[in-house]
C-alpha cells in the first residue's frame, strides 16, 4: 500500500517552483486584458462602404518581395524622369506594350548579360503594374514585351542564354577544404571564432543541404508594411526607401573586407537582454538540441547526439516547413558537427548548468535506467541569440557581436577567399555544398526523404531540372560492356577537386601588371578630376557642386578600377590553368624529371591555431576508443582557447603571395607572418629584405578606399630611400646656407651699430 501522508508531505517540502509560478502569472495577465468588443450592424456597413470605394489592399509580401519591386520601381522612376513623366504612377496606369522600351532602357542603363537577368526584370515591372493597379497587366501586351525581349533586346546586347557551370562538393573536396582552412590558410580573420564559425556552416551546409539564409542572416533591408497602407500613397516611396542603400544582396565589396565597415558598432542599440522576440531569421540556440544519449551497448560510454530544426527557409512565410535533421559524433574532429556547436556553445558561455566550461564533463556522464537521455538546456538569455555572429566595432577594436546575426554577404566572401586560396578552379558558392548533399542523399534515399531534405514540393522536379550533377553518376559504358566500374574514377570525376591545384596564383604579380596598358576610361575620369584640382588648387576650395562631381567621380575612378583589378586576377588564373595542362603533357612527352611538390609550411601566429591544426589533420581511422574521445575533448578545448584569440594582420610584399606566372615549380618562397606579442594594432610593413621591419599604423578603410588607384598607378621605385636621405641632406644644406647668410648680413651691421 503506498503512503500518501509520505508523498504528501514531500509535496509541502519542496522547493518553490519559479518557473510555474511565472507561467501561471503570465497565463493570469493574459486573461485579464480587455477583449477587443464585437462590431456592429453600423460598424459592418461603414467597412463594406470603405471598401468598396478605396484601391487594392497592401500585399503581406516577404521582404525579398519588396525588395524587388523597391528595386524596379527606382528604375521606373528614372525612366519617367528621362521621358519627363511628371507622375510616374500615371505613367505606370497607362502603361501598354510600350514598356518594351522601358526593357530597352535598361538594358541600356545597367550592366545586364545574360537573358534571364532581363527577364527577370520584366516579371519584377508586371509585379509593380499589379501592386499599383489591382489588377494584371494585359495579357497580349506582356506577349509583344516578351517577344520583343527574346528577340530584338536578346540580338542587340548579346544576352547570355547558356547556363553557368553547376558544380557539385563531395566528402573529399569537404575534407580539402577543411585542411586547408585549418592548417595552410593564411588570410587574417577579424577575431578567430570566425575561422571556427565559418567551418561549422560548411558542416552544416554539406550535411543538411541548407541554403546559407538558413544559417546566417540573408536579408537585404529591414521593412515595416502597414497594412491599412495604399501603394498610391505618397508615404510609399518613404516606406521602401531604406532598401535604396542596401549592399549586402551583391557580393563585391567596397573594401577589401567586409567588416572594416566603422558604422557597425556593437555598443550603440539597446539592451537586448531583454527582448524576448526572435530578430534575425538565422540559426539560434533554441533551434538548435544538445543531448546525451546513453549507450545502448552495456559498458560503453554515453553518447553525444544533436538535432537541429531549420525553419526559415525558402517560402517558410507561405508555406512553412521547417526540418529537424539529427547528427552524432564523428570519428574525425574535423567532420564532427557537434564538436563545433559545442565549443562554440562553451564559448559562449551559453549552458544553464554552471560547471560545464570545458569538454572533458560532457564525455564523462553515466546514465542510469531510468533515464535515456539527458537534454542540455541553454541559459534563457542565449535561446534567442544566433549562433554564428558578426564582427563589430567595439570600444576595443574588432569583436564578435552579442547578439548580430553574421551576414551572408560577409559569409560569401569567405567561402570564396578560401575556395580562391585552396586552389579550386571554379568558384566556391554555397550551393556547391546543396547540389553535393542532394545528389549524395538521391542515391542512397528514396525520392521523399530527398525532398524532404531539400525542402522541396513532391513531385515538382525541382532537383532534377535545377540540382542534379551534369556529369552522370553512372559510366553506361561499363553497363553496356557488363564490367564492373571503378568506383574511385567515378567519384574523382563527378566532384570538383578534380581540377583543384594548391599551386594556383592567388593575386597577379606586380611585374605583369606593370606590363599590361592602362585603362582608357580610368584615366580620362582620372585626369578630369586632376584637371579640377589644378584649376582650384585643391578639392575642398571648389564650389559645392565641383565638390561633388569630383566626389563622383572618384566613386567611379575606384568601382571601375575593382573591376578592371578583378577581372585581371580572374583572368591571370583561368590563363594558369589552360596552360599548366600543355606544360605538364610537354614535360611528359620529353621526359623531364620534375621535384615532388612538397606542401608549404606554414608558421602560424597562434600557438593554439598551430596545436588544433595538429589534432585536426590527424585523419587516420585506426584509434582506439578512448583515443578518439580525448582527441575529441582536445579539439574542443583548443577551439574554445582558440577562438578567444586574434591574429593581427600583417602587410606583406606581393612576391609573397602564390602568384607564379613562369612554371609551378617555379615558387616564392612564403615569409613567415610577424606580430606584435603586445597586442598593438601597428602593422609590420617590409619595405627591404636587408632593412629592418617598420611600423606604421594602419590607415582607415576610407583612406585607404581613395588612395588605391593613385598607388596602383605610381610605378615601384627601388630607390625611393637613397631620394629621401637625398631630400633630407638638401634639406639640412639649405638651413646651413640660411644661417651662414643671415651671420654675414648681421655681423656688419652689429659692428656699425658699435661705432
Amino acid at each position: 500500500m503506498v503512503n500518501t501522508s509520505r508523498k504528501r508531505q514531500l509535496h509541502c517540502d519542496a522547493p518553490e517552483n519559479l518557473n510555474l509560478q511565472h507561467f501561471v502569472t503570465k497565463r493570469n495577465k493574459r486573461q485579464q486584458r480587455t477583449k477587443k468588443p464585437k462590431l456592429t450592424l453600423e460598424d459592418y456597413e461603414a467597412n463594406i462602404q470603405k471598401l468598396n470605394g478605396d484601391g487594392p489592399l497592401v500585399s503581406n509580401d516577404a521582404d525579398a518581395t519588396k525588395e524587388n519591386i523597391t528595386g524596379i520601381c527606382r528604375k521606373w522612376k528614372r525612366f519617367c524622369e528621362f521621358r519627363n513623366e511628371q507622375d510616374w504612377r500615371t505613367a505606370i496606369r497607362k502603361c501598354n506594350k510600350g514598356t518594351m522600351m522601358f526593357l530597352q532602357y535598361i538594358c541600356e542603363n545597367n550592366r545586364v548579360r545574360a537573358f534571364s537577368s532581363a527577364h527577370q526584370y520584366l516579371l519584377q515591372f508586371k509585379q509593380l503594374y499589379n501592386r499599383i493597379n489591382g489588377r494584371h497587366m494585359d495579357t497580349n501586351d506582356a506577349k509583344e514585351v516578351f517577344k520583343y525581349l527574346n528577340t530584338v533586346l536578346a540580338k542587340d546586347f548579346t544576352l547570355r542564354r547558356e547556363k553557368t557551370a553547376k558544380p557539385v562538393l563531395g566528402a573529399d573536396d569537404l575534407i580539402l577544404l577543411l585542411t586547408h582552412h585549418w592548417a595552410r590558410d593564411t588570410s587574417i580573420f577579424p577575431t578567430e571564432d570566425q575561422r571556427l564559425a565559418l567551418a561549422t556552416i560548411m558542416l552544416l551546409l554539406i550535411y543538411t543541404g541548407c541554403r546559407p539564409a538558413e544559417l546566417v542572416d540573408a536579408a537585404k533591408g529591414k521593412i515595416t508594411t502597414d497594412r491599412d497602407q495604399r501603394y498610391e500613397d505618397d508615404n510609399w516611396d518613404n516606406e521602401f526607401e531604406g532598401l535604396d542603400e542596401t549592399k549586402d544582396n551583391n557580393p563585391v565589396y567596397d573594401h577589401p573586407e567586409p567588416w572594416v565597415d566603422p558604422k557597425i558598432s556593437d555598443y550603440d542599440d539597446k539592451n537586448y537582454e531583454d527582448i524576448l522576440t526572435r530578430e534575425y531569421k538565422a540559426l539560434c540556440y533554441e533551434d538548435i538540441r544538445l543531448w546525451i544519449v546513453r549507450n545502448p551497448t552495456p559498458g560503453e560510454r554515453d553518447l553525444l547526439g544533436m538535432e537541429i530544426t531549420l525553419a526559415h527557409h525558402k517560402g517558410a512565410d507561405r508555406k512553412p516547413k521547417p526540418t529537424t535533421f539529427l547528427f552524432h559524433e564523428e570519428a574525425l574532429p574535423i567532420l564532427c558537427p557537434v564538436s563545433h556547436i559545442l565549443a562554440i556553445a562553451i564559448r559562449d558561455n551559453a549552458i544553464k548548468v554552471e560547471g560545464y566550461t570545458h569538454a572533458k564533463p560532457f564525455f564523462e556522464s553515466n546514465l542510469q535506467d531510468p533515464t535515456k537521455a539527458v537534454l542540455i538546456h541553454w541559459k534563457p538569455e542565449k535561446l534567442k541569440t544566433p549562433i554564428f555572429r558578426q564582427a563589430v566595432w567595439a570600444f576595443d577594436g574588432l569583436s564578435t557581436s552579442e547578439h548580430k546575426a553574421l551576414r551572408y554577404s560577409t559569409f560569401a566572401y569567405y567561402l570564396d577567399r578560401l575556395g580562391w586560396a585552396a586552389g579550386f578552379a571554379q568558384k566556391l558558392t554555397s550551393y556547391c555544398f546543396r547540389r553535393g548533399t542532394g545528389n549524395a542523399v538521391d542515391g542512397a534515399a528514396t525520392s521523399a526523404v530527398r525532398d524532404q531534405v531539400m525542402r522541396h514540393n513532391p513531385q515538382t522536379g525541382v532537383f532534377c531540372g535545377s540540382y542534379i550533377n551534369e556529369k552522370v553518376r553512372f559510366i553506361v559504358q561499363d553497363a553496356v560492356l557488363d564490367q564492373p566500374t571503378n568506383t574511385g574514377f567515378l567519384r574523382a570525376f563527378t566532384h570538383m577537386s578534380l581540377t583543384c591545384d594548391p599551386r594556383a596564383p592567388v593575386d597577379v604579380p606586380k611585374e605583369v601588371l606593370k606590363t599590361l596598358p592602362p585603362d582608357p576610361e580610368i584615366m580620362e575620369l582620372t585626369r578630369e578630376r586632376e584637371e579640377y584640382k589644378r584649376q582650384y588648387g585643391s578639392y575642398s576650395r571648389a564650389p559645392l557642386e565641383i565638390r561633388k562631381e569630383c566626389e563622383q567621380l572618384r566613386r567611379q575612378i575606384d568601382s571601375l578600377q575593382k573591376q578592371r583589378d578583378r577581372a585581371i586576377k580572374i583572368e591571370f588564373r583561368r590563363d594558369y590553368f589552360d596552360r599548366i595542362h600543355d606544360e605538364e603533357l610537354e614535360r611528359q612527352l620529353k621526359k623531364v624529371s620534375t621535384n615532388e611538390y612538397v606542401e608549404p609550411i606554414v608558421h602560424h601566429q597562434l600557438p593554439e591555431r598551430t596545436r588544433l591544426q595538429e589534432v585536426l589533420c590527424d585523419l587516420s581511422r585506426d584509434k582506439s576508443p578512448s583515443d578518439i574521445v580525448d582527441c575529441r575533448i582536445r579539439t574542443i578545448d583548443l577551439m574554445v582557447a582558440l577562438s578567444c584569440r586574434q591574429e593581427q594582420e600583417v602587410q606583406h610584399s606581393n612576391h609573397s603571395s602564390r602568384a607564379s606566372s613562369e612554371s609551378p615549380k617555379d615558387q616564392f618562397s612564403s615569409r613567415k607572418r610577424p606580430f606584435s606579442p603586445d597586442g598593438s594594432r601597428e602593422h609590420p610593413i617590409i619595405i627591404d629584405d636587408n632593412t629592418e621591419p617598420k611600423t606604421k599604423i594602419k590607415a582607415s578603410p576610407q583612406k585607404r578606399q581613395r588612395t588605391n588607384y593613385q598607388d596602383s598607378l605610381e610605378p615601384a621605385c627601388p630607390t625611393f630611400s637613397k631620394f629621401s636621405e637625398l631630400n633630407q641632406l638638401l634639406r639640412s644644406s639649405k638651413k646651413i646656407v640660411v644661417v651662414i647668410i643671415i651671420i654675414i648680413i648681421i655681423i656688419p651691421f652689429a659692428s656699425c651699430i658699435s661705432l
